[in-house]
């Protein structure tokens, strides 16, 4: 009780140093139409009052007591910035931080293996070269090219390279994976001589083969080879 008591003595001596306007909802039924008009005509004299004097400077240019006194409890009432991080931004930043650190990295998915790496030595069976097939191919070409070829020195260099890419890309188009391809092809003037034309490879005879054919006429004679090696 006498805490009491002292709290309100103590706001009704803060309200008659400190005098505050009451809103309409504040205000007592018990209050008389004379009393609140003759408080807010002295609360208004006041208020003149304060405000004649601040707008009034001193002779010698300082401030007065009246300025002195408002600037001091204008700059106690309002608050100053804190420096340095508010609690609120630290446990923001600590919980960015966990939020980084449980953070997985970015790992690029690898395939999975169903099996172990296999090494294949030699082609399938339907995949083998076939030696018949390339003699159809160089019995073609052969006759197509050389059939109205009249023989020049000049003209036989031009035709062999002719001939040759002309094999060389029907052979690879008859379909034997990882193979290569060699094609040779000689032309030289017919005078009745003997000629042999032979060759001599080192290679394996469960996967690699050849296969030649030969154009002959009164004028030249030309002979193609097609060599298929096979590579692991």
């Amino acid at each position: 009780m006498a805490a009491e008591r002292l709290t309100q003595k103590a706001l009704e001596q803060h309200d008659k140093v400190h005098p505050k306007l009451l809103s309409s909802k504040e205000r007592t039924h018990s209050c008389s139409r004379d009393e609140l008009s003759n408080s807010l005509k002295g609360r208004s004299r006041i208020f003149s009052r304060t405000d004649s004097m601040r707008s009034i400077p001193n002779l010698d240019g300082t401030a007065s007591s009246v300025d002195r006194q408002n600037s001091s409890r204008h700059s106690l009432m309002t608050p100053r910035p804190r420096a340095g991080l508010s609690v609120f931004r630290i446990v923001a930043a600590a919980r960015a931080w966990k939020r980084m650190s449980q953070r997985k990295p970015e790992i690029p998915v690898k395939p999975e293996i169903t099996m172990e790496n296999t090494f294949r030595l030699g082609p399938h069976p339907e995949e083998t070269f076939k030696s018949e097939k390339v003699q159809v191919v160089l019995g073609d070409v052969l006759g197509r090219y050389l059939r109205h070829f009249k023989y020049t020195p000049d003209d036989s260099k031009q035709m062999c390279l002719a001939i040759s890419s002309e094999i060389k890309s029907r052979v690879k188009g008859l379909g034997f994976p990882r193979y290569k391809i060699v094609s040779q092809v000689i032309i030289f003037q017919n005078k009745g001589q003997g000629s042999e034309v032979c060759s001599r490879c080192i290679w394996s005879q469960g996967t690699d083969s050849f296969a030649s054919d030969t154009f002959k006429n009164g004028q030249f004679v030309c002979v193609a080879n097609v060599h298929a090696v096979y590579c692991e």
